[in-house]
């Protein structure tokens, strides 16, 4: 199965790197039995931004090779946040169940399309320090990355999706009827993660590029048993 073509709306010619749509596009590449069990996210999260007035796309991927179409595709669209849904582990990312990458191979297939962009992982253990390493040391000009640092469910991965961005783009539309501009900053994004860590009580990973040098600036945000039984969650 192939990826489609995007819709008309977002056949645009754009400078290389320009990302003018405060938009997000969505890659699904979850396994045939997370379908059966009513478990695929991306649909939901895509009609909760369509009912807040965002024009995301949905793709859905069945091989590495739709995988490698979709990115492109994101990259042609001019669309800012790329939001992949998949099985994660310590150590690979699984795609569709049948096959698999490394860190470094997503990596690769990611180079090159994702300058200025934020990318957000709902899949679980690819909060991680080598994930990130990985990801940000191939993509110079990466502006974000999150991801859950632990193995997380599906009902709470999705209502965490929807939230972060729900709270995420009403800010900006906020934003916009004042300035004129719709704007995403990333102190937003970092404070919309660690609500919803203390909210879901999910461990996320937070990265940001590092205007000051080439590396990238790392955080997790953990939700940490307290000593009377009761949660202490922190940043």
């Amino acid at each position: 199965m192939g990826v489609a073509d995007i819709p008309k709306s977002s056949e645009i010619t754009l400078p290389s790197g320009l990302r003018p749509a405060a938009e997000v596009y969505i890659i699904e590449a979850l396994r045939p039995e997370d379908y059966a069990y009513f478990c695929a996210d991306g649909i939901l999260l895509e009609n909760q931004l369509r009912l807040i007035g965002c024009s995301p796309i949905l793709k859905r991927v069945y091989s590495i090779d739709d995988l490698r179409q979709a990115v492109q595709s994101y990259d042609d669209s001019g669309y800012r946040f790329l939001h992949i849904s998949c099985h994660g582990s310590e150590d690979r990312v699984e795609i569709f169940g049948k096959e698999s990458l490394t860190y470094s191979e997503l990596a690769e297939i990611l180079k090159g399309h994702v300058v200025n962009s934020r990318l957000t992982f709902s899949a679980c253990s690819l909060g991680n320090r080598d994930f990130a390493k990985e990801i940000f040391g191939q993509n110079k000009g990466l502006h974000s990355m999150l991801a859950p640092i632990g193995e997380t469910a599906f009902d709470l991965s999705s209502v965490l999706w929807i939230s972060f961005y729900t709270l995420l783009f009403r800010k900006a539309h906020i934003r916009e009827k004042h300035t004129g501009i719709l704007s995403v900053d990333v102190k937003s994004i970092e404070r919309i993660t660690r609500t919803l860590c203390m909210t879901f009580g999910v461990d996320m990973m937070v990265c940001k590029d590092n205007p000051m040098g080439d590396n990238f600036l790392y955080e997790e945000c953990r939700v940490k048993p307290f000593v009377n039984g009761e949660e202490m969650r922190y940043c």
